[in-house]
């Protein structure tokens, strides 16, 4: 095992994003000892005998020697989580999350971090329109971005212990500010799941049912729940709001070009989407 990687790892909250690296522990890395909790019993039973070695309601006792633990609960739900285990951690102790939005996550959790342990945020771009630990699988996070957000004074050895973390998973890394995090994101998912939300949702029901793939493939992230994306965008509306004028100034572009039947201006505009769009892969 890489010096780097924690002995023991503490999930708070076995959902997909939780409960898959729960099992791509157990996959990889399986002398890395693997807690997790959850508020109800009834939520850790998928777990135990298996991917977790010790599955728990007790916050404390989750967090009692874990060298690693990641939130992986609700936004807003994290700095009373963070609270409540704060005299279980040690200056060792890192602590992160996978939270969608860095800015007020970093901001509640960076001043009750010092001094008492290594805080430092993370992203895994890994998420599915379906959520549940049911969802889980060990190769979520397989090529998978995950962007890492400390902030001034984060040291450079609490970036390179997360850092191998991810790694270990399958990921590669990039580094940001939270702000800058929450500016890009809202641009990449936030507002696409934003759209197609909005789009499904201005289809007349009888034109649905000559849906094809296409149209499968650019609505897919609206079933994602909906209370959970509620809370994403609310908490980056800020971010989101600018990515939404960005986005509505193109709009209005083309609707211009297409009401002028303008065609060179319309493929241009396609062909700079569609140089985009294969720069992607």
């Amino acid at each position: 095992m890489t010096p780097l990687l924690p002995r023991s790892v503490a999930i708070f909250g076995p959902g997909l994003l939780g409960g898959s690296i729960l099992l791509a522990l157990r996959e990889r890395h399986p002398s890395i000892r693997r807690i997790a909790w959850a508020r109800r019993p009834e939520a850790l039973d998928p777990l135990r005998g298996g991917p977790a070695s010790l599955a728990t309601t007790d916050a404390r006792e989750a967090a009692r020697g874990a060298d690693l633990i990641i939130l992986c609960t609700p936004i807003g739900a994290m700095p009373a989580l963070f609270e409540s285990i704060l005299p279980e951690l040690t200056p060792d102790t890192l602590v992160t999350d996978v939270g969608s939005v860095k800015t007020p996550v970093h901001t509640a959790l960076s001043p009750k971090a010092a001094g008492r342990c290594q805080w430092l945020g993370s992203h895994p771009m890994a998420g599915s329109d379906k959520a549940g630990i049911e969802n889980a699988r060990p190769g979520l996070f397989q090529d998978a971005t995950t962007i890492l957000t400390p902030g001034p004074d984060t040291p450079d050895t609490t970036i390179e212990r997360l850092a191998e973390f991810w790694i270990a998973l399958g990921c590669t890394i990039l580094q940001t500010s939270p702000e800058t995090h929450d500016r890009h994101v809202a641009a990449v998912s936030h507002l696409p799941h934003l759209l197609a939300a909005v789009l499904i949702n201005s289809i007349p029901p009888a034109a649905l049912a000559c849906a094809g793939p296409g149209f499968r493939d650019v609505t897919r992230i609206a079933g994602g729940p909906p209370a959970m994306w509620a809370e994403i965008l609310l908490e980056n509306r800020a971010a989101l709001l600018t990515a939404m004028d960005a986005y509505e100034a193109e709009a209005a572009a083309i609707r211009l070009a297409l009401a002028r039947g303008n065609a060179a201006a319309i493929e241009a505009l396609l062909h700079k989407a569609c140089q985009s769009r294969r720069s992607l892969v």
